[in-house]
């Protein structure tokens, strides 16, 4: 029961980190509660749970961490869900990410819950090289082959991830391939061209696997060509990425014209309504599941 009215059952996301729950899945969970579901979340400490919790969604913090940790504090993650799922009893376990599919999807299969998991992306362990990411990459395979089992479906961005988890020996037949996270046609729709200049935006956190020192650099070649354009990237840092970029290092391009700074998540929406085109340089295979790379018609926020 919640709020004294009947509910069709407990569904738990498990989200790392608490900001792409806010971006990418809220919209979901607000329609499952208005489907009658007892929303709750699990997701790692130390973030404002404020928006959360005025949503009336249920809060939980575990100790997750969203890069690759020791095998022991893996381990301690995944019997504090074990924990936590065995207490709540969800009808449903949606788990979002790698670590999600792996840790929450493991949980799941443990206790006999039906798992919805999505792999939003690769991975920086499954795309970059090196060493320590190889053995990442032995370790995600096998905790995914584990997650999966069980009473569990698979929603992934594109072909390419479908194609990485089938040679995991995952059925294909319980993977669906969908085109994203979907966009608010209330808020987003056709608006008029912007004046000149030519405006270029890259929407994306300031990652090396995301392309934006290919942007920098082909913004730097059309200046040095007397290209009168400006060059936008539109999204905020991500120190916990292993591909991240320090702000310092973009410094250099402030007031140029060709680079315009970035914007966090709060101030996108203008930037969307003077961009004239959308660059998306990834330097790895990535789900884009908030931004489309077919043509369409501009739509920007109202």
């Amino acid at each position: 029961m919640s709020g004294g009215r009947r509910t069709r059952g407990r569904l738990l996301f498990v989200v790392v980190p608490q900001v792409y729950f806010l971006s990418h899945r809220l919209p979901l969970a607000l329609a499952a509660a208005r489907d009658g579901w007892e929303v709750h979340l699990a997701t790692a400490p130390g973030e404002g749970g404020d928006e959360i919790t005025r949503r009336g969604i249920v809060l939980h913090r575990v100790p997750l961490h969203r890069a690759i940790a020791s095998p022991v504090q893996e381990l301690r993650s995944l019997g504090a869900l074990v924990r936590l799922c065995r207490a709540l009893r969800p009808a449903l376990v949606h788990a979002v990410s790698v670590k999600g599919v792996v840790l929450g999807g493991v949980a799941a299969r443990m206790l006999g819950i039906p798992a919805v998991l999505m792999k939003g992306g690769m991975g920086t362990a499954v795309t970059e090289p090196g060493a320590a990411n190889r053995l990442a990459r032995v370790a995600i395979r096998a905790g995914v082959r584990v997650g999966l089992g069980g009473r569990a479906a698979l929603v992934v961005y594109n072909p390419d991830e479908a194609d990485e988890v089938a040679s995991t020996g995952w059925m294909r037949s319980r993977t669906l391939v969908v085109a994203g996270s979907g966009v608010d046609c209330q808020a987003f729709h056709p608006t008029p061209e912007p004046p000149p200049p030519v405006t270029v935006t890259l929407p994306a956190r300031m990652l090396r696997s995301k392309g934006v020192e290919d942007f920098v650099a082909a913004a730097r070649l059309l200046a040095a060509r007397g290209v009168r354009a400006r060059f936008v990237l539109a999204g905020g840092a991500d120190p916990g990425n292993a591909t991240a970029i320090a702000p310092g290092e973009l410094e250099g391009g402030r007031g140029r014209g060709w680079w315009n700074g970035w914007a966090t998540a709060p101030t996108c929406p203008p930037c969307w309504r003077a961009a004239t085109w959308c660059a998306f340089p990834a330097a790895a295979r990535r789900a884009c599941p908030r931004r489309s790379p077919r043509p369409r018609p501009r739509a920007a926020p109202s």
